[in-house]
């Protein structure tokens, strides 16, 4: 499933930066409940749009 709605990439969006700041504040029962929401998101085959994906890095000889 392809989420291309505003709502619906903001809200994961917001809980990548919630995943984030668990990891940060060291909060190990939240960030392992956020990594498994994470997770199967992505095993349920949910993904950004491409135009909200990241661009890659040009390689700099």
């Amino acid at each position: 499933m392809l989420l291309y709605d505003v709502e619906s990439r903001n809200i994961i969006a917001q809980e990548h930066a919630e995943l984030l700041r668990a990891q940060a504040e060291g909060h190990s029962r939240e960030h392992r409940a956020r990594r498994w929401l994470s997770e199967h998101l992505i095993a349920a085959g949910v993904r950004l749009a491409p135009e909200s994906a990241p661009r890659p890095r040009s390689a700099r000889a």
